[in-house]
Protein backbone atom coordinates (compact mmCIF):
# COMPACT_ATOMS: atom_id res chain seq x y z
CA UNK A 1 0.00 0.00 0.00
CA UNK A 2 2.88 2.28 0.79
CA UNK A 3 0.85 5.51 0.46
CA UNK A 4 0.46 8.18 3.11
CA UNK A 5 -2.71 8.15 5.11
CA UNK A 6 -4.51 11.01 6.77
CA UNK A 7 -2.52 14.23 6.78
CA UNK A 8 0.52 12.54 5.20
CA UNK A 9 4.07 13.40 6.18
CA UNK A 10 7.26 14.96 4.93
CA UNK A 11 6.81 18.24 3.09
CA UNK A 12 3.25 19.34 3.71
CA UNK A 13 1.06 20.45 0.86
CA UNK A 14 -0.55 23.87 1.28
CA UNK A 15 -3.90 23.58 3.01
CA UNK A 16 -6.82 25.97 3.39
CA UNK A 17 -8.06 27.28 6.72
CA UNK A 18 -11.60 27.14 8.01
CA UNK A 19 -14.33 29.51 6.87
CA UNK A 20 -15.87 32.00 9.29
CA UNK A 21 -19.53 32.94 9.39
CA UNK A 22 -21.29 36.14 10.38
CA UNK A 23 -24.70 37.78 9.86
CA UNK A 24 -25.93 41.32 9.28
CA UNK A 25 -29.44 42.76 9.07
CA UNK A 26 -30.30 45.72 6.84
CA UNK A 27 -33.41 47.72 5.95
CA UNK A 28 -35.46 47.03 2.83
CA UNK A 29 -34.35 50.21 1.06
CA UNK A 30 -30.69 49.46 1.86
CA UNK A 31 -31.11 46.06 0.23
CA UNK A 32 -32.56 47.69 -2.89
CA UNK A 33 -29.96 50.45 -3.17
CA UNK A 34 -26.84 48.80 -1.69
CA UNK A 35 -24.94 49.70 1.47
CA UNK A 36 -21.92 48.83 3.63
CA UNK A 37 -21.58 47.26 7.07
CA UNK A 38 -18.73 46.64 9.52
CA UNK A 39 -18.34 43.04 10.71
CA UNK A 40 -16.12 42.08 13.64
CA UNK A 41 -14.38 38.69 13.40
CA UNK A 42 -11.62 36.83 15.22
CA UNK A 43 -9.74 34.86 12.54
CA UNK A 44 -6.70 32.63 13.14
CA UNK A 45 -3.64 34.49 11.85
CA UNK A 46 0.15 34.18 12.01
CA UNK A 47 1.64 35.21 15.33
CA UNK A 48 3.17 38.65 14.97
CA UNK A 49 6.27 38.36 17.22
CA UNK A 50 7.46 35.03 15.72
CA UNK A 51 5.92 35.56 12.25
CA UNK A 52 4.27 32.15 12.42
CA UNK A 53 7.39 30.12 13.25
CA UNK A 54 6.46 29.44 16.87
CA UNK A 55 10.07 30.12 17.96
CA UNK A 56 11.68 32.66 20.18
CA UNK A 57 13.92 35.15 18.45
CA UNK A 58 17.17 33.45 17.37
CA UNK A 59 15.95 29.91 18.17
CA UNK A 60 15.85 27.07 15.61
CA UNK A 61 13.80 23.92 15.20
CA UNK A 62 15.46 20.54 15.66
CA UNK A 63 15.01 17.28 13.82
CA UNK A 64 12.16 15.20 15.20
CA UNK A 65 13.50 12.11 17.00
CA UNK A 66 10.26 10.22 16.52
CA UNK A 67 10.43 10.12 12.73
CA UNK A 68 14.04 11.08 12.01
CA UNK A 69 12.94 14.20 10.17
CA UNK A 70 10.72 12.40 7.63
CA UNK A 71 7.47 13.54 9.19
CA UNK A 72 5.94 10.06 8.86
CA UNK A 73 5.89 6.79 10.72
CA UNK A 74 5.61 3.42 9.01
CA UNK A 75 3.58 0.53 10.43
CA UNK A 76 3.51 -3.09 9.32
CA UNK A 77 0.09 -4.68 9.09
CA UNK A 78 -1.10 -8.13 8.07
CA UNK A 79 0.33 -9.90 5.00
CA UNK A 80 3.41 -7.66 4.99
CA UNK A 81 1.65 -4.49 3.94
CA UNK A 82 3.00 -1.16 5.12
CA UNK A 83 0.99 1.90 6.14
CA UNK A 84 2.33 5.37 6.75
CA UNK A 85 0.80 8.11 8.86
CA UNK A 86 1.88 11.53 10.04
CA UNK A 87 4.28 11.49 12.97
CA UNK A 88 2.36 12.19 16.16
CA UNK A 89 5.32 13.97 17.77
CA UNK A 90 5.90 16.61 15.10
CA UNK A 91 2.47 16.49 13.37
CA UNK A 92 4.18 15.65 10.08
CA UNK A 93 6.53 18.65 10.11
CA UNK A 94 9.68 16.56 10.56
CA UNK A 95 11.03 18.98 13.17
CA UNK A 96 10.12 20.15 16.64
CA UNK A 97 10.63 23.22 18.79
CA UNK A 98 13.12 22.58 21.62
CA UNK A 99 11.77 22.91 25.14
CA UNK A 100 11.97 26.50 26.35
CA UNK A 101 12.39 27.88 22.82
CA UNK A 102 8.68 28.42 22.20
CA UNK A 103 7.36 31.88 21.36
CA UNK A 104 5.90 33.46 24.48
CA UNK A 105 2.93 34.91 22.61
CA UNK A 106 1.61 31.82 20.81
CA UNK A 107 3.20 29.09 22.96
CA UNK A 108 4.97 27.58 19.95
CA UNK A 109 1.84 27.16 17.83
CA UNK A 110 2.74 30.00 15.48
CA UNK A 111 -0.92 31.05 15.24
CA UNK A 112 -3.13 33.36 17.29
CA UNK A 113 -6.68 34.68 17.09
CA UNK A 114 -6.80 38.33 16.16
CA UNK A 115 -9.70 40.76 16.29
CA UNK A 116 -10.44 42.29 12.90
CA UNK A 117 -13.11 44.69 11.70
CA UNK A 118 -14.08 43.90 8.11
CA UNK A 119 -15.95 46.40 5.90
CA UNK A 120 -18.54 44.50 3.90
CA UNK A 121 -19.87 45.99 0.67
CA UNK A 122 -23.46 44.84 0.17
CA UNK A 123 -24.49 45.25 -3.48
CA UNK A 124 -27.84 46.62 -4.55
CA UNK A 125 -30.51 43.98 -5.08
CA UNK A 126 -29.63 41.53 -2.30
CA UNK A 127 -32.55 39.56 -0.94
CA UNK A 128 -33.26 38.13 2.49
CA UNK A 129 -31.09 35.10 3.24
CA UNK A 130 -28.45 35.82 0.59
CA UNK A 131 -24.94 34.58 1.44
CA UNK A 132 -21.99 36.84 0.61
CA UNK A 133 -18.45 35.48 0.47
CA UNK A 134 -15.28 37.43 1.29
CA UNK A 135 -12.35 35.31 0.05
CA UNK A 136 -9.33 35.07 2.33
CA UNK A 137 -11.00 36.69 5.34
CA UNK A 138 -11.29 33.44 7.33
CA UNK A 139 -8.88 31.35 9.41
CA UNK A 140 -5.36 30.35 8.41
CA UNK A 141 -4.53 26.64 8.82
CA UNK A 142 -3.56 25.85 12.43
CA UNK A 143 -0.43 24.03 11.30
CA UNK A 144 1.69 24.14 8.19
CA UNK A 145 1.54 26.47 5.22
CA UNK A 146 -1.68 27.34 3.46
CA UNK A 147 -4.19 30.00 2.55
CA UNK A 148 -6.90 31.53 4.70
CA UNK A 149 -10.49 30.42 4.49
CA UNK A 150 -13.35 32.72 3.55
CA UNK A 151 -15.77 34.88 5.50
CA UNK A 152 -19.41 33.97 4.83
CA UNK A 153 -21.94 36.70 5.60
CA UNK A 154 -25.65 35.91 5.80
CA UNK A 155 -27.80 38.92 4.86
CA UNK A 156 -31.09 39.52 6.64
CA UNK A 157 -33.52 42.08 5.17
CA UNK A 158 -36.26 43.73 7.24
CA UNK A 159 -39.65 43.73 5.46
CA UNK A 160 -41.02 46.92 3.93
CA UNK A 161 -44.22 48.67 5.03
CA UNK A 162 -44.80 49.97 1.49
CA UNK A 163 -43.59 47.39 -0.99
CA UNK A 164 -43.90 43.72 -1.76
CA UNK A 165 -40.96 42.24 -3.64
CA UNK A 166 -40.80 39.39 -6.13
CA UNK A 167 -37.33 39.04 -7.60
CA UNK A 168 -36.48 42.42 -9.12
CA UNK A 169 -40.12 43.52 -9.34
CA UNK A 170 -41.70 45.75 -6.70
CA UNK A 171 -45.44 45.94 -6.00
CA UNK A 172 -47.15 48.94 -4.40
CA UNK A 173 -50.81 49.39 -3.50
CA UNK A 174 -52.09 52.93 -4.16
CA UNK A 175 -55.31 53.89 -2.40
CA UNK A 176 -57.36 56.40 -4.39
CA UNK A 177 -60.75 58.01 -3.64
CA UNK A 178 -63.75 56.80 -5.60
CA UNK A 179 -64.29 60.17 -7.31
CA UNK A 180 -60.68 60.10 -8.60
CA UNK A 181 -61.23 56.60 -9.97
CA UNK A 182 -64.46 57.73 -11.70
CA UNK A 183 -63.36 61.10 -13.05
CA UNK A 184 -59.59 60.62 -13.26
CA UNK A 185 -56.88 62.63 -11.59
CA UNK A 186 -53.46 62.14 -10.01
CA UNK A 187 -52.02 60.22 -7.10
CA UNK A 188 -48.59 60.19 -5.46
CA UNK A 189 -46.51 56.99 -5.45
CA UNK A 190 -43.24 56.44 -3.54
CA UNK A 191 -40.32 55.05 -5.54
CA UNK A 192 -36.77 54.14 -4.59
CA UNK A 193 -35.67 57.58 -5.82
CA UNK A 194 -38.49 59.53 -4.18
CA UNK A 195 -42.17 60.32 -4.70
CA UNK A 196 -43.65 60.71 -8.18
CA UNK A 197 -47.10 61.79 -9.40
CA UNK A 198 -48.92 59.46 -11.77
CA UNK A 199 -52.12 60.02 -13.73
CA UNK A 200 -55.22 58.04 -12.89
CA UNK A 201 -57.42 57.37 -15.93
CA UNK A 202 -61.18 57.98 -15.69
CA UNK A 203 -63.07 54.76 -14.98
CA UNK A 204 -60.22 53.08 -13.11
CA UNK A 205 -61.40 49.85 -11.48
CA UNK A 206 -60.40 48.15 -8.25
CA UNK A 207 -57.27 46.06 -8.91
CA UNK A 208 -56.21 47.86 -12.10
CA UNK A 209 -52.44 48.11 -12.44
CA UNK A 210 -49.93 50.47 -13.99
CA UNK A 211 -46.27 49.59 -14.65
CA UNK A 212 -43.46 52.04 -13.95
CA UNK A 213 -40.64 50.60 -16.04
CA UNK A 214 -37.17 50.53 -14.52
CA UNK A 215 -38.38 51.64 -11.09
CA UNK A 216 -37.88 48.25 -9.43
CA UNK A 217 -34.83 46.56 -7.90
CA UNK A 218 -31.47 46.09 -9.61
CA UNK A 219 -30.47 42.43 -9.95
CA UNK A 220 -27.79 41.36 -7.49
CA UNK A 221 -26.34 39.04 -10.15
CA UNK A 222 -23.11 40.64 -11.42
CA UNK A 223 -23.59 39.26 -14.92
CA UNK A 224 -27.06 40.74 -15.30
CA UNK A 225 -27.35 44.01 -13.35
CA UNK A 226 -30.79 44.51 -14.88
CA UNK A 227 -33.42 46.55 -13.10
CA UNK A 228 -37.00 45.44 -12.65
CA UNK A 229 -40.26 47.38 -12.69
CA UNK A 230 -42.55 48.93 -10.09
CA UNK A 231 -46.12 47.73 -10.45
CA UNK A 232 -48.75 50.01 -8.90
CA UNK A 233 -52.10 48.40 -8.08
CA UNK A 234 -55.10 50.62 -7.41
CA UNK A 235 -57.33 50.14 -4.41
CA UNK A 236 -60.45 52.27 -4.08
CA UNK A 237 -61.22 54.07 -0.85
CA UNK A 238 -64.95 53.88 -0.11
CA UNK A 239 -66.10 56.91 1.94
CA UNK A 240 -68.08 56.43 5.11
CA UNK A 241 -71.69 57.61 5.07
CA UNK A 242 -70.98 60.22 7.75
CA UNK A 243 -68.27 61.89 5.64
CA UNK A 244 -69.08 64.48 2.92
CA UNK A 245 -68.32 63.29 -0.59
CA UNK A 246 -67.10 65.58 -3.39
CA UNK A 247 -69.64 64.17 -5.89
CA UNK A 248 -72.64 65.03 -3.77
CA UNK A 249 -74.29 68.43 -3.68
CA UNK A 250 -74.34 70.38 -0.46
CA UNK A 251 -78.06 69.75 0.04
CA UNK A 252 -77.66 66.01 -0.54
CA UNK A 253 -74.79 65.87 1.95
CA UNK A 254 -76.95 67.59 4.56
CA UNK A 255 -79.77 65.16 3.85
CA UNK A 256 -77.50 62.14 4.34
CA UNK A 257 -76.07 63.49 7.56
CA UNK A 258 -79.56 63.89 9.03
CA UNK A 259 -80.66 60.33 8.27
CA UNK A 260 -81.42 58.28 11.29
CA UNK A 261 -81.96 54.55 11.71
CA UNK A 262 -85.75 53.87 11.90
CA UNK A 263 -87.18 52.64 15.16
CA UNK A 264 -89.87 50.03 15.51
CA UNK A 265 -92.53 49.80 18.16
Amino acid sequence: MGGRAGGGGGPQRPAKGDDLESAVTIDFLEACQGTTRSVTTHPVTDCGPCKGSGLKSGAKRTECKGCGGTGVKTFMIQSGFRMQSACNQCAGAGSTIPTGKECGTCGGLGKVKEKKVQTVTIPAGVDDGLLLRMPGAGDLPLSGPGSAGDLLIRIGVRPSNDYRRQGTTLFYTAKIPVHVALLGGKTTVPTLEGEVDIKVKPGTQFGDQIVLSGRGVTSAMVRERKRGDLIVEYQLEIPRCDQPHPLLSFSRQAEMLTLRRPTYS
